[in-house]
């Protein structure tokens, strides 16, 4: 959470995206398809949500 505050995201709103985009995944795929969940990748996505 604090890398997610430290990249001026609300945390609640991380954790919304996280918790709705995490399990479309599904349960095959590689560790690096995790890097798109990074706070420092998603500042401008997440706040283009609102």
């Amino acid at each position: 959470m604090q890398k997610a505050v430290a990249n001026n995201l609300e945390p609640f709103d991380y954790l919304k995206y996280l918790l709705t985009e995490l399990p479309k995944l599904g349960r095959h795929y590689e560790p690096e398809a995790l890097d798109q969940f990074l706070p420092w990748n998603l500042v401008g996505k997440i706040k283009s949500l609102k």
